[in-house]
């Protein structure tokens, strides 16, 4: 990641919480309350909150993140970025390592199923990710296929990352060279966007993508010590230590 000194990342964490307590401030004076911000502004807490050392209380913000992108993806249910704020509510439970919450999320979405199916590449990515999480892995491996098969130029073109599906089916399939390559892919584009980021994206700060898909593959078993990306300066290491 770029090379942010401790009172860099204390700015931007405490530039995260003043934004969180103001948008929990009009969620609470609002009947429909900005439950997005205040996910994001969770989610980068945690994320500053993990680059100053304190593991613990970052899980704690990521738990409190899916909450949030959970209760953001029941509002959106049917609109626009349903897809995409389903995936985030998987990704920040991932993040928070907290099994329970991880299988509620993953179940309610499954159950209650993604209404808006545009773009598709967001679609399979949540089913894909979803049944890899509840271990149903003949139906993760289709999504898996299918979001290899959408090519590595439409990930970009939707604000994702190519190898994603690649990289699933590398853990399915147990495949550490497979992994490696495709979280390359994923890693080598991260590398394109922090020439492009903005302060205080946090969603670039680390790549958030390539983080979650080390943290299931250790959980699968796979042998993610000899993967290149957990060496990676976009890969938090306190996550893995």
């Amino acid at each position: 990641m770029t090379e942010l000194t401790d009172d860099e990342i204390k700015n931007q964490l405490e530039r995260s919480q003043r934004k969180r307590k103001l948008a929990l401030e009009v969620a609470e004076d609002n009947d429909s309350p900005p439950t997005s911000a205040l996910s994001r502004r969770c989610r980068e807490t945690g994320i500053y909150t993990l680059l100053l050392g304190d593991l613990d209380e970052a899980l704690n913000w990521f738990g409190k993140a899916a909450d949030w992108f959970e209760k953001d993806w029941e509002k959106t249910h049917g609109k626009v970025n349903e897809p995409q704020v389903a995936m985030w509510a998987l990704f920040t439970g991932v993040l928070s390592q907290k099994e329970k919450l991880i299988i509620e999320i993953a179940t309610k979405i499954i159950k209650k199923g993604i209404k808006y199916q545009d773009p598709k590449y967001y679609v399979y990515l949540d089913k894909c990710l979803i049944n890899l999480l509840l271990e149903n892995d003949e139906a993760a491996l289709e999504m898996a296929e299918m979001l290899t098969e959408l090519g590595p130029e439409l990930p970009k073109e939707v604000g994702s990352y190519p190898g994603f599906g690649a990289a699933c089916r590398a853990i399915l399939n147990r495949d550490v060279s497979e992994f490696n390559v495709a979280l390359r892919d994923m890693l080598n584009h991260h590398d394109e966007l922090e020439e492009q980021r903005a302060e205080g994206l946090d969603h670039i700060v680390v790549c958030i993508p390539a983080t979650v898909l080390l943290l299931i593959a250790r959980d699968r078993g796979l042998p993610i010590e000899e993967t290149e990306a957990l060496q990676s300066e976009h890969v938090p290491a306190e996550l893995f230590e």
